[in-house]
């Protein structure tokens, strides 16, 4: 079983190879922390994501990410790079995307507003990955966090940030109480 920081390995390869029934199995038996991620974020929706991609959106890979998404698998969470399933898929220029887009919005309860901010393209000044990785102190780390300025849900400009952590950036309060389900689980663990 996953301690909730890495991902099941046995999980992760049912998910990569689109094998349903597997994944189904393996979460029934409570085999993994949905939501873990390996060493640079990557979770069992990114993985699934890329699969769905691969698979030109697949009817099964489409399926494997409804699975995921019902089991608990949050489409907003971040790898370390910045980059959710949600934000991917939204700016997809695939059309058989718009499924999986539609199933990520009706989870989370987004707004016809929220779904058309999240699908505008934009330029993000992201920081290096030396600037990520390269802060040996917590603070050093939020601040680099919050240098990000962009919506946690829509990926729109955030201008303010989590009063708990100061780490997650949103753009407008609607924004940040359709995240705070999930967002105040973090401030659990910590």
């Amino acid at each position: 079983m996953s301690d909730g920081n890495t991902l099941d390995s046995l999980l992760q390869q049912a998910v990569a190879m689109t094998d349903l029934d597997g994944v189904q199995k393996l979460l029934e038996k409570g085999h993994s922390d949905i939501s873990g991620s390996d060493e640079v974020g990557t979770t069992l929706l990114h993985v699934a994501l890329l699969a769905a991609i691969e698979a030109n959106f697949s009817e099964a890979s489409v399926e494997m990410i409804k699975v995921l998404v019902d089991a608990g698998a949050h489409p907003q969470q971040q790898n370390k790079f910045g980059a959710s399933a949600l934000s991917c898929v939204a700016r997809s220029d695939n059309p058989k995307s718009a499924i999986v887009f539609d199933c990520f919005a009706k989870k989370l309860r987004l707004s016809p507003e929220q779904c058309d901010r999240l699908k505008q393209p934009r330029e993000l000044e992201m920081p290096s990955v030396k600037q990520l990785f390269g802060a040996p102190s917590r603070k050093a780390i939020q601040e680099k966090a919050s240098s990000v300025s962009v919506c946690r849900v829509c990926a729109g400009p955030g201008t303010q940030t989590c009063s708990v952590c100061r780490m997650v950036r949103y753009c407008s309060q609607e924004c940040q109480k359709t995240d705070w389900k999930f967002h105040k689980l973090s401030h659990v663990a910590s």
